[in-house]
């Protein structure tokens, strides 16, 4: 009997490859699909059928598993495999990965049909990869395997949370705090969106932001500030996500003894302890391209 000589990683590489074929056929089938429908919608409105008779139809080509759940389903039997080979002795089992599943950014329906929008939407569906998930579950789980790569996906999902996003730069406003070095993420509504709640993507920002500083210092020798930002801030992140979004201005969430976490009507406030800081500016430094630094008052 021939066994496998196959490494862990490669195996699970493997696995995701095979994971993101299965995926990709599934989005043909469904796009087939739901071009077939519009193309059937089209000819029934052709023959004289007014849309509103032909609704039962439509609802019912509609009613199929969405990309995302399909994506998140698979992302999850990944994760099955992955958590046992990169962590065996279990102790990272409450990393966070919902934020690596965000799909807050799909494009909206505007004045398309119900169809139309769910063709686009799998064209956005496409962006995603169970190979590039994998990658990024193997920095959250074993930072330290990888430490090149854990560095620059924590600058570039911290400096995507807390940054502003110019044309040949990233800025990064910050200033002095009473606990060390603060900054700021600007936060945007549009006009149906009320004041004092966060949004899901504002949420999953907040998150991503938490993580990437854990990140940061895992692999900067400062586990204890690893740790507990991990085990604190996915309590908070929890809080922010499942009972309410609505909070005060100058809500406070103490996350260990290395990040703060201020709340207020059009920004977020991130205070860090000066070693934290001195981590979170290195490694944005060398890998954010056009990183500015600007003072905040």
């Amino acid at each position: 009997m021939q066994t496998s000589t196959a490494t862990p990683a490669a195996e699970l590489a493997a696995l995701a490859a095979s994971l993101d074929a299965l995926y990709l056929s599934h989005l043909d089938r469904m796009q087939a699909s739901a071009e077939d429908a519009i193309a059937l919608t089209g000819t029934l409105g052709g023959m004289g059928y007014l849309p509103g008779q032909t609704a039962m139809l439509t609802n019912a080509l509609e009613r199929a598993a969405s990309a995302q759940d399909i994506f998140r389903h698979l992302a999850g039997l990944l994760i099955l495999r992955a958590r046992p080979a990169l962590d065996p002795t279990g102790r990272k089992t409450g990393v966070p990965v919902e934020d690596l599943i965000d799909w807050t950014g799909q494009p909206p329906r505007h004045t398309l049909s119900a169809l139309e929008h769910a063709v686009q939407k799998i064209h956005y569906a496409r962006g995603h990869s169970l190979t590039e998930f994998l990658r990024r579950i193997v920095v959250r789980l074993t930072p330290e395997s990888v430490p090149d790569d854990a560095r620059k996906q924590a600058a570039e999902e911290l400096i995507s949370s807390v940054g502003m996003r110019m044309p040949t730069a990233w800025v990064l406003s910050y200033g002095s705090s009473d606990f060390g070095t603060v900054v700021y993420s600007h936060l945007s509504r549009q006009e149906q969106e009320m004041p004092w709640h966060l949004t899901p993507a504002q949420v999953v920002g907040i998150d991503r932001a938490l993580i990437a500083i854990a990140t940061m210092c895992a692999v900067s020798g400062q586990g204890h500030h690893a740790a507990s930002v991990q085990e604190a801030g996915n309590a908070i992140v929890k809080r922010l996500r499942y009972t309410t979004t609505q909070y005060g201005d100058g809500d406070l969430h103490a996350i260990g003894t290395a990040v703060r976490l201020m709340l207020h009507r059009d920004r977020i406030a991130f205070h860090l302890a000066p070693d934290v800081w001195d981590v979170a500016r290195g490694v944005l430094e060398e890998h954010v391209e056009g990183l500015k630094l600007v003072l905040s008052s």
